[in-house]
């Protein structure tokens, strides 16, 4: 949730009623708390342990382009490691919206979508106005 395009997706994700909550935030800094205090969710540091800890159908991650990859795997590491806590059949975890460039390289980004195909798991691409 940076301190542009992650406070507008927590914002319109927010502001959601069709069943649709936000859950939680994840920041690289422990100090940085406004999103966290301002929708009132939990804060977390790790995205890994963000998607162990809580059943999310879906994560945004709006970082800087180069940890797109790093946080995506993370990300899917963690949810595939709840699903198999709970015995659940198929994947917590639905999909992940990533901003725009997907990766900073062509390979970072193929990468990227081969690992989110194998768990199951729609890769979207936004694009902020």
């Amino acid at each position: 949730a940076g301190p542009l395009v992650g406070m507008q997706h927590c914002r319109a994700v927010a502001s959601m009623d069709h069943n649709v909550e936000l859950a939680c935030v994840c920041q690289r800094r422990l100090d940085d708390t406004a999103a966290a205090e301002h929708f009132g969710v939990r804060l977390y540091t790790d995205a890994g342990e963000m998607a162990r800890r809580e059943r999310l159908d879906g994560i945004v991650i709006a970082a800087p382009t180069h940890l797109h990859l790093p946080l995506a795997e993370s990300c899917i590491e963690g949810a595939k490691a709840l699903q198999e806590e709970l015995g659940a059949p198929r994947p917590l975890l639905r999909a992940l919206l990533v901003e725009k460039p997907l990766s900073h390289d062509l390979r970072a980004a193929m990468r990227l979508v081969e690992v989110a195909e194998a768990a199951g798991i729609m890769i979207l691409v936004g694009h902020q106005r």
